[in-house]
């Protein structure tokens, strides 16, 4: 049977119904396990750096762990980017599934462990309603099957190819200038946000254009910016933002991918090759 750890790399989740996760994952066929850490608490963390640091070397050393899937997003996970041995979790590469605030350690050992992971499923996914949902896109990843997303809308013609590399926009832009930032030369960029206001998002686009990132990357692909609403309905709308920034560019892009704060179901793996056709709306990952 596939063994599972759970670890909490960023906020904790003091209230948790851990036998409702464990639970979950059983009801696909395979058997989950915490870290020893798992459950502490430190201000806004999981507990230390060294103890989540720990947790997540220790899930890529254990021979007995097949995948590692984080407990819950929220803010700390870049912190531990310096702490971890990246040559060891290149030698032992493992699928790390996250989300949000865990695109800052996804993208971190996709640059210096060259490891694809996969964005879009926590383990607390698991307590919510659309539990079976996500369980057949992680069934999906498990089996390495194809991935085709269709129906998506087009904003700019053409088609693209490159790896897919992307996750939460305010995450990603926080990596610009460490050396945990991707190459995204060639990449397609795949971007989700949430409780942001739109002259923030407007704010992060603007550091992604002037870092020269939109000339860098062969395409975008827009997940849902959920919750982004003005408090000042003269700010006009988080829509009238991304129209500005990405519907002006040379390069196709999508949007309307259901990779979301609200009900997300897709799993995306970060870092491998994908193919986008805007003209059709899809996009297609074929191995990962």
């Amino acid at each position: 049977m596939v063994q599972i750890r759970i670890v909490a790399p960023a906020s904790p989740r003091l209230e948790c119904d851990k036998e409702g996760i464990l639970n979950g994952f059983k009801n696909l066929g395979v058997e989950a396990s915490f870290g020893t850490h798992t459950f502490d608490f430190e201000r806004f963390m999981a507990g230390s750096d060294a103890h989540r640091a720990q947790d997540l070397m220790e899930a890529f050393l254990d021979p007995s762990v097949d995948m590692i899937v984080a407990l819950r997003g929220g803010y700390g996970s870049g912190r531990l980017l310096d702490l971890l041995d990246m040559d060891v979790i290149r030698q032992n590469p493992k699928p790390l599934f996250g989300f949000s605030d865990i695109t800052a350690l996804q993208l971190g050992l996709l640059a210096k462990a060259d490891l694809i992971s996969f964005s879009g499923l926590i383990a607390s996914y698991f307590l919510r309603e659309n539990a079976a949902q996500i369980g057949v896109a992680f069934q999906q990843i498990g089996a390495h099957e194809a991935l085709r997303f269709e129906g998506l809308k087009t904003r700019v013609s053409g088609k693209a190819s490159g790896r897919l590399i992307g996750g939460n926009l305010s995450v990603l832009a926080g990596l610009i200038g460490t050396p945990y930032l991707p190459d995204l030369s060639g990449a397609i960029l795949v971007l989700e946000e949430v409780s942001e206001e739109p002259y923030k998002i407007d704010r992060l686009l603007t550091q992604l254009k002037q870092t020269g990132i939109f000339n860098q990357i062969a395409g975008v692909v827009l997940g849902d910016f959920y919750k982004c609403l003005a408090r000042d309905p003269l700010d006009g709308t988080v829509e009238d933002v991304l129209k500005e920034h990405f519907d002006v560019l040379d390069k196709p892009v999508v949007s309307g991918l259901k990779y979301s704060h609200n009900q997300n179901e897709v799993i995306l793996p970060i870092g491998a090759e994908a193919m986008l056709d805007a003209d059709k709306g899809i996009l297609k990952i074929n191995e990962y």
